[in-house]
């Protein structure tokens, strides 16, 4: 059985640009609804600065330490979440397809994402049709909750 975990450099860079993305949100609020009292403002601003510090320090470090993928010659279980653990398990024998997200620059960021994973709906057993196996697949256990 094979574990993976998910890529500190894609943790870092998220944890970069959020504070960025909070920076310059606060100063599309300041310009675009510069009309707004400044109390409110400034307790606009307040918010975003504190998301932006939550996401970065405690959210994302928690949620990447909790992201597992287990791969064995018959199911493919992904483990994620906070609050609440979330298993999804897949039978490697029914996987057809998978779709796998990339960024760009995902060598260096390690952003990437399996999106969607799974059998045809379409194709039943008594139609004949026997599935295949998608080649390179054995990453994804994203689209279904139980495979069994």
């Amino acid at each position: 059985m094979k574990q993976y975990t998910a890529d500190k450099h894609a943790q870092y860079t998220l944890q970069i640009a959020a504070p960025v993305v909070s920076a310059v949100l606060i100063g599309l609020i300041w310009y675009f609804l510069a009309v707004l009292p400044h109390w409110m403002l400034w307790t606009l601003t307040v918010i975003v600065a504190a998301a932006a510090v939550l996401l970065s320090t405690l959210l994302l470090p928690m949620w990447f330490c909790t992201i597992a993928y287990s791969v064995s010659a018959t199911h493919i279980t992904r483990k994620c979440g906070i609050f609440f653990v979330q298993e999804q398990t897949m039978r490697t024998q029914a996987l057809q397809f998978s779709s796998i997200f990339r960024a760009p620059f995902s060598e260096k960021t390690g952003i990437s994402e399996p999106l969607r994973c799974g059998g045809d709906p379409g194709v039943s057993a008594k139609d004949g049709v026997q599935p295949q196996p998608a080649s390179g697949g054995t990453a994804c256990a994203a689209g279904r909750r139980s495979g069994l």
